[in-house]
């Protein structure tokens, strides 16, 4: 399901697909979801840009406790 939060440049939105899973690989019970984001933004010049990939996966926990938040 998509999550959309207002933007206050205009109204341009972010967009993320989170997907809730019950079960890991291994079929054990363990609860957990899988968060989406697209690689490409549009910035508030009307440009387009790809998102710094590098930086999400050295923050990948403060993303994970933001998402787990919302």
């Amino acid at each position: 399901m998509p999550h959309r939060a207002p933007d206050a440049r205009g109204g341009r939105r972010e967009v993320a697909a989170r997907f809730r899973r019950y079960e890991a690989r291994s079929g054990m019970p363990l609860p957990h979801d899988h968060l989406l984001l697209p690689v490409k933004a549009q910035r508030p010049d009307d440009t387009w840009g790809s998102v710094h990939t590098e930086a999400l996966y050295e923050n990948v926990v403060a993303a994970s406790t933001l998402s787990t938040k919302s």
